[in-house]
């Protein structure tokens, strides 16, 4: 009799709640040459639409990811008319790894934006300005320590704060790159972010504030960029990679999971 029970209300939640998963890829690749004969064709941007069908009644939310905001997913409600999708953007999620460890947040965004569709492509248009407003969860991971909760959200509060800073330090500098490829190796976009700001910062001439210096001199700086370095790439990439590259990009459906 349990047995029975067990898969009658195995078979109650399959028929509740149904999962598709539709994703959609730029037609313009992320081609990031680190002079080694490596090549990253990753679609410059993704969107995924997410169907779930519960008792009857349908949700659509969509998120989009690019190897330009590594670590973050905007995502919002999707609704679907007869010659284009819409996006109504409501947080971005973030999600630094490190061996030891991860920092993740949540911010409320705001932000409109519409696929028109023409014939199988779907072109992205931002009608509404993407806007990133205040940080309403934070987590971090320290080995066995775990910063949750208040303690948490002031923590990662701190750490995208700081670097945030330093980005806009960093982008004072002359012939500062619009946007970087990659972390760690030279791609085709220029020299990595993680040697470029620490030549910056450790300049002997440099004239940056002493708050700065003493952050790097106490280690936090150190820390910050070994626990989350995509954080500070997704910082210094977000705004030009919204509005110069997302906007008006083209897509293609790449797969469907059913």
């Amino acid at each position: 009799m349990k047995k029975i029970i067990t898969i009658l209300a195995v078979t109650a939640l399959i028929v509740s709640c149904r999962t598709t998963l539709t994703k959609y890829g730029t037609t313009e690749k992320f081609i990031a040459d680190s002079g080694k004969n490596y090549l990253n064709f990753s679609s410059m941007s993704k969107f995924t639409i997410k169907k779930e069908v519960k008792n009857n009644k349908e949700e659509l939310t969509g998120i989009i990811t690019s190897p330009l905001i590594k670590n973050a997913g905007l995502i919002g409600d999707v609704k679907i008319n007869d010659n284009k999708m819409e996006l109504y953007l409501k947080k971005m999620a973030v999600l630094a790894n490190w061996p030891n460890g991860w920092t993740s947040g949540e911010y409320n965004l705001t932000g409109r934006i519409i696929f028109d569709v023409s014939g199988d492509k779907y072109i992205l248009k931002i009608i509404e300005d993407v806007e990133i407003w205040e940080l309403i969860k934070g987590e971090i991971r320290y080995y066995d320590e775990f910063f949750l909760k208040d303690e948490g959200l002031a923590k990662v509060q701190g750490r995208l704060e700081r670097i945030n800073v330093i980005n806009k330090l960093f982008k004072t500098k002359e012939n500062s790159p619009e946007i970087f490829g990659g972390l760690w190796l030279k791609t085709s976009y220029g020299e990595p972010y993680i040697k470029s700001v620490k030549k910056f910062l450790y300049k002997k001439d440099n004239n940056i504030n002493e708050n700065i210096v003493k952050y790097i001199k106490s280690g936090n700086f150190t820390r910050d960029i070994d626990e989350a370095p995509g954080l500070f790439i997704l910082n210094y990439n977000f705004n030009y990679y919204i509005k110069e590259i997302l906007n008006n990009s083209i897509f293609e459906e790449v797969k469907k999971i059913k």
